[in-house]
């Protein structure tokens, strides 16, 4: 988080906003193949808070990728709000 906000000071016209939340009943990934992780994903990340709706070019920040499929299911979730996911940057690759 502080990175990205570090990334958009200095007069951008951007903000960082936390908006996407895992729910109950998410199991640990680890061990899990790319089919089962994308199972395991669906229909659990949440937008948090009081944003029903977050509209506008998004750029998803994510500290680790190993199969894609919690970024596949952020970008689906913001895309049904009507956000127009324009990258993904990932921090790390597992």
């Amino acid at each position: 988080m502080r990175m990205a906000v570090a990334a958009t000071s200095g007069g951008r016209d951007a903000r960082v906003v936390q908006t996407l939340r895992m729910t109950a009943l998410v199991r640990d990934s680890v061990g899990l193949s790319g089919a089962a992780r994308r199972r395991n994903v669906a229909g659990r990340v949440r937008l948090c808070g009081s944003r029903n709706r977050l509209t506008g070019d998004v750029v998803v920040v994510d500290d680790i990728v190993t199969t894609g499929a919690t970024v596949a299911e952020s970008v689906r979730v913001l895309q049904t709000t009507g956000a127009r996911v324009v990258a993904v940057l990932v921090l790390a690759n597992a």
